[in-house]
Formats: C-alpha cells, sequence, structure tokens
C-alpha cells in the first residue's frame, strides 16, 4: 500500500487547508475517505512516497478507528473491502526518505528503501 503526501482542503475551503506530509501521511485508500469527506476538489497534489505491506482488510480497521465504522463502511463496505492500495503507475522517490509510519507508530526512520516488508510475526 502507498503512503502519500497530499493537501485536502477541508470541506472545500481554500482557508483552511491541512499538508500531510511524509511524518504524516495518508494511505492511498485514505484518500478515498478524505474524498467523500471534503469532496473529490479537495484533494491535490498528492504524491506517493513509499509502499509497505497491509491488507486490505488490515487497512480499513486502521482507517476505521481514525474515521468512525459509519465513514469507513459507506466508504469500504463490506468484510472484505474492495480497496485499491497502490496508486497506479507510481514512481516512488529513490532516494533516503525520513518518514513516520502511521500503522505501527514507529518514529520517523530514515534509511529505509522505497518498499517496506511487513514484519514477520513469530509462529505460535
Amino acid at each position: 500500500m502507498h503512503f502519500c503526501k497530499a493537501t485536502i482542503r477541508v470541506s472545500g475551503d481554500v482557508r483552511t487547508v491541512i499538508v500531510r506530509d511524509t511524518h504524516n501521511p495518508v494511505s492511498w485508500p485514505e484518500l478515498e475517505i478524505l474524498r467523500a469527506l471534503h469532496g473529490d476538489e479537495s484533494i491535490s497534489d498528492v504524491k506517493p512516497f513509499i509502499r509497505v505491506e497491509q491488507s486490505s482488510k488490515d487497512e480499513k480497521e486502521r482507517l476505521r478507528q481514525i474515521y468512525g465504522n459509519a465513514v469507513a463502511e459507506g466508504v469500504f463496505p463490506g468484510r472484505n473491502p474492495q480497496m485499491e492500495m497502490d496508486a497506479p503507475g507510481a514512481k516512488l522517490p529513490t532516494e533516503k526518505i525520513s518518514w513516520r509510519n502511521p500503522i505501527d507508530k514507529d518514529p520517523v526512520k530514515a534509511d529505509e528503501p522505497a518498499e517496506i516488508k511487513k514484519p514477520q510475526t513469530a509462529a505460535a
């Protein structure tokens, strides 16, 4: 799944702008929720910068915790939601990036490749 930098105009208001950067990124699926909440034209300057392993089910749960069940279910209905996880045709930067992973709440990382694999858990 791609994480992105983006600019969001809250409810389309040009005077209320939130910039999400590498230290507070949005996931590619999260952009669909933001579009539903604020309008299609409210999202701009979207730039994917890193890819992490994340299932659509886990991402929906993460989004549910942030935006609430009604919003997450309204945009991504069902137990196994159909959601686009990666930006089509995205070219990720090749340089090392300092960023914060919102999935595991890790502090700012540097020296990470543009594609991160989810940590393996030990078998029970």
